[in-house]
């Protein structure tokens, strides 16, 4: 699944749907975050609840070829680790 260009707060509950509905259906995520130029905190907080989520069912949670702005966010925020 590719994410969005921005994954702003008005982005969040679509991303969370969309993830969770995948959760629920027993797919692992594999998540492309190459083009991600905006992410904000809340957008954050859904893809590490999904993260969580996908662990608890024993399922894959994985984000690749990760944006130079995705990996700063996450770093300047202190949650490299957490995804």
């Amino acid at each position: 699944m590719n994410l969005d260009k921005s994954l702003d707060h008005l982005s969040a509950p679509d991303l969370h749907q969309q993830l969770l509905h995948r959760l629920n259906n027993g797919e692992p995520i594999k998540l492309n975050a190459a083009n991600v130029e905006t992410l904000s905190p809340i957008s954050i907080q859904v893809l590490i609840a999904a993260k969580a989520l996908a662990n608890e069912k024993q399922l894959e949670f994985q984000i690749t070829d990760r944006s130079e702005c995705f990996s700063q966010i996450l770093s300047d925020l202190g949650c490299t680790d957490l995804l």
